[in-house]
């Protein structure tokens, strides 16, 4: 079971009945859940949530999801205040890094996110066109590592710096 649903789904709303799963009923919930749970978080419970009555609508368990209905708000994602660092800031820390944890290098010289660089793998990078494929990235799930697709399912090639392609020539080696 998701875990999600284990730890935020069955302790508020597991005793109702899925017909008797109402708007009112999840308006309560989702004012519960703003309580515990940051915005974001709180909406992937109610994605997870919203996908089982959607399940249920393929099994003619019920004719629509309760999470559509016009009076349930979910609550909103802040916008992302993200800055990327400085080239300064990044020069300095590929100098200062441990030779062990240069990995990080590919991912600032790259753009990739922490899953996507230990997902790779050398058939992934392209020395001769200065490219790298990023295909799949790693997921921590119930205490094990899993590959999975990148974020948003979609696998895309991104330009490789010679100063990324020297590091990952000296790692190959």
């Amino acid at each position: 079971m998701d875990e999600r649903v284990r730890l935020h789904v069955l302790p508020h709303i597991g005793e109702v009945a899925l017909r008797d799963v109402s708007a009112a009923v999840l308006r309560g919930y989702i004012a519960t859940l703003e309580g515990e749970c940051a915005p974001r978080y709180a909406r992937q419970i109610l994605t997870t949530l919203s996908n089982v009555f959607e399940t249920a609508i393929d099994d003619k368990r019920l004719v629509r999801n309760p999470m559509r209905a016009k009076s349930v708000r979910w609550p909103k994602a802040p916008e992302d205040q993200r800055e990327a660092w400085l080239l300064e800031t990044a020069q300095r820390v590929r100098d200062v890094i441990s030779q062990r944890y240069r990995i990080v290098v590919v991912a600032l010289g790259c753009g990739l996110r922490q899953g996507e660089v230990f997902g790779l793998s050398p058939a992934d990078v392209d020395f001769e066109r200065g490219l790298i494929r990023v295909g799949r990235q790693v997921q921590l799930l119930y205490g094990r590592l899993y590959f999975a697709l990148p974020k948003g399912e979609k696998t895309r090639v991104v330009d490789m710096p010679p100063s990324v392609a020297a590091e990952l020539t000296a790692h190959f080696l």
